[in-house]
């Protein structure tokens, strides 16, 4: 255990953080090719047709200010949508006392899955109806924590759930696992 302050707008309060060892962690980054060239589509397009009107505003002509405000959310959407791909990612740690994943940027903590509640796992490979599915899904076989790929790691729970984690190592993965624990199939 370690401890650690944690401050909130006037109060200052001690809080108990448990820390375990980190035996094998990975990211997976967005990487789908044809997404990529779509987004690299869109972006080109919009900042193609949304600077025009932008530059003659800046210039002093007149322009309609709904084309001004469209012309300006294009332009941003053309920015945002290829930053925020490569700032996606997946990561997930494999611990002394389960495994723990996030997607950042929309998860701040990771969600941890105990080797209590873990009944089997093994390599896996998307179906054709579960292929690209991107970030955190609900698909046909469970859940899914992926960024479009399609192989990696499927683990079955003692509730009846399954989880897919993309990774394009799901083989090191399970040695780790069955280095710690040996309980599970």
């Amino acid at each position: 255990m370690r401890l650690g302050y944690k401050s909130g707008k006037n109060k200052v309060r001690l809080a108990m953080k448990e820390t375990t060892k980190i035996l094998y962690r990975g990211a997976v980054s967005f990487s789908h090719s044809l997404v990529w060239l779509g987004v690299l589509g869109i972006t080109f397009g919009s900042i193609y047709f949304a600077l025009p009107p932008l530059i003659e505003m800046f210039n002093g002509d007149f322009v309609f200010p709904s084309i001004v405000e469209l012309s300006a959310i294009t332009f941003s959407i053309g920015i945002v949508l290829p930053v925020l791909l490569l700032v996606i990612k997946l990561k997930f740690q494999v611990r002394e006392d389960g495994i723990y994943l996030k997607i950042i940027p929309f998860k701040t903590e990771y969600k941890r899955i105990l080797w209590k509640d873990i009944a089997t796992y093994k390599p896996y490979e998307h179906v054709q109806k579960e292929v690209n599915q991107l970030g955190l899904r609900y698909t046909i076989s469970g859940k899914s924590y992926g960024l479009g790929g399609k192989r990696g790691l499927q683990i079955d729970l003692v509730n009846g759930d399954s989880i897919f984690i993309e990774s394009r190592k799901p083989d090191k993965i399970i040695e780790v696992i069955k280095s710690v624990s040996h309980k599970i199939n």
